[in-house]
């Protein structure tokens, strides 16, 4: 097994890559809604937070919401 063990009971496992990683042109929705009954929502964004992933569907967040994400915790960082 590859990478970390929350994959493995992803709701998004065995999924086509392009269904996470949408055109500009195509509707992300359909990830999302799978997302929203993911069990492992939580550690996917705290991977892609971690991470910084900066392009498609992590823990049903777009990468604009995780940017506005990332921001935040460095603000909070940088407060203590």
């Amino acid at each position: 097994m590859t990478g970390p063990a929350w994959k493995q009971k992803a709701a998004c496992k065995g999924t086509p890559t392009n269904h996470w990683y949408p055109a500009a042109t195509t509707s992300s929705k359909p990830a999302l809604a799978v997302c929203a009954t993911c069990p492992v929502i939580d550690p996917c964004l705290e991977w892609a937070l971690t991470h910084e992933e900066v392009f498609g569907v992590w823990g049903g967040t777009r990468p604009y919401k995780r940017r506005q994400l990332i921001k935040q915790r460095n603000r909070q960082q940088d407060q203590l």
